[in-house]
């Protein structure tokens, strides 16, 4: 699949071509801005049948071909009739003429005095401008009589009150949910227009790493990162390359990540982009485009790398899990969904109350993992988790968000609402 060039070169931020140290660390805001600045949607298109259609991304407006409904139709069960035929009296008694249901309308034409049987979405004849409901009214021998004050409450969807012919209903760039189908059904769409899904190539970083069920040497781990960073980018949509563990071999390590550049739309890593003397991703990538950032004033998760491989964007995420977590919801995640032609906002945080008093450092915007407490059917506050350590995955089990405090930020009183961040962003 063709791509166009998606990362522009910007004023770089993270030292000269020597990898000079930062003189200041960037704030979250300025990097997550300069990615927006540097990349830009996967530009390929193509039309999918419509029921395949779910979790991806329109690539142009979908417009309402025609009015919904397409005819005046019965609210409910009832007698459609013409309101001006009614007498002045209480009650009114009206020659049953027809019947209309649901595709199947009356075909003739209503005098006045006369009303047709009508049940739920039938057609109501042009002849006709109210429907009373049938709880209302008494039939016998093709006669319906009822109290004409009942008449004032219409039971009629009029045309085009759902959507009118040229209608936006989704705009481009919109993830199509379960419940889209519905209006892309009603618009009579066999096929949609959807971008190409994003192709992403996933690589751990470290000799440290070991796959699971492979036996485990002094100083080796389990090599966790890449499962769940594997499942989070397929629930953007996006089709994940797992491309396993790279060695900490420099030569390896270009020669994985200029083939990878060369096939895919996006490189996601972690591991290797702190100051070790075997964290060469940092080097690897200015080797072969830039290095646009890699120190962040953030916790968890300062060692961030994003720049580009021979044109290919590339995120370079920490090795502790928890940090490769947040920093690929802060900064991975919109990234995707800017490349994927995705408007949706890449999480969407709440406020809700303290359970407790926090304290911390001004300068660096914080992330704490944390979990709702409820009371009856509803959340009452947030707490933090007691495990917060950036290697701790214990402390991922415990948390399902993410309490967020910014740079200015050195203490928050119990009871107070701060900003709450779900680990999972709803699509």
């Amino acid at each position: 699949m063709a791509r166009e060039v998606t990362l522009q070169q910007t004023t770089r931020s993270s030292g000269g071509p020597s990898g000079t140290a930062l003189v200041r660390r960037l704030t979250l805001d300025e990097a997550q801005a300069q990615i927006r600045r540097c990349l830009f949607p996967v530009t390929a298109r193509k039309l999918v049948p419509s029921a395949e259609g779910i979790n991806r991304i329109l690539a142009s407006d979908l417009v309402a071909p025609l009015d919904m409904p397409t005819q005046d139709r019965a609210a409910l069960d009832g007698y459609a009739f013409s309101a001006a035929g009614l007498p002045a009296l209480a009650f009114a008694h009206l020659h049953v003429v027809g019947r209309s249901a649901a595709g199947h309308p009356f075909q003739g034409r209503l005098a006045p005095g006369e009303a047709i049987r009508i049940l739920t979405g039938g057609t109501v004849p042009e002849d006709a401008d109210t429907v009373i409901m049938q709880e209302a009214c008494l039939e016998q021998h093709s006669v319906v009589s009822f109290p004409v004050s009942a008449a004032a409450k219409n039971h009629i969807r009029q045309r085009g009150e759902d959507f009118r012919a040229g209608d936006t209903l989704l705009l481009q760039g919109h993830r199509i949910r379960p419940i889209d189908l519905g209006m892309v059904s009603a618009c009579g769409m066999p096929v949609l227009p959807v971008y190409e899904s994003l192709r992403v190539a996933l690589f751990s970083s470290g000799d440290e790493l070991v796959e699971p069920g492979l036996t485990l040497q002094t100083g080796q781990i389990w090599d966790t990162n890449r499962p769940m960073l594997r499942a989070l980018i397929g629930e953007t949509g996006a089709s994940v390359n797992d491309l396993g563990i790279l060695p900490d071999d420099p030569t390896s390590m270009l020669e994985a990540l200029t083939w990878a550049a060369h096939e895919h739309d996006l490189i996601v890593t972690s591991g290797g982009m702190s100051v070790g003397d075997e964290d060469h991703m940092k080097q690897i990538i200015r080797r072969r485009g830039r290095l646009e950032l890699w120190r962040l004033a953030i916790k968890p998760g300062k060692p961030v790398g994003f720049g580009d491989i021979d044109d290919c964007p590339i995120i370079g995420l920490p090795g502790n899990p928890v940090a490769a977590i947040v920093t690929f919801m802060l900064l991975g995640r919109p990234a995707m969904l800017r490349l994927a032609g995705s408007l949706e906002a890449p999480n969407r945080s709440l406020r809700l109350p303290l359970a407790e008093p926090i304290a911390k450092e001004a300068g660096r915007r914080e992330f704490l993992l944390a979990r709702t407490v409820t009371g009856g059917d509803h959340v009452t506050a947030i707490e933090l988790v007691h495990k917060r350590g950036a290697a701790m995955l214990s402390g991922l089990l415990e948390a399902d968000g993410l309490v967020d405090l910014d740079e200015a930020t050195t203490a928050v009183a119990a009871g107070q609402p701060v900003p709450y961040l779900p680990l999972r962003p709803s699509l």
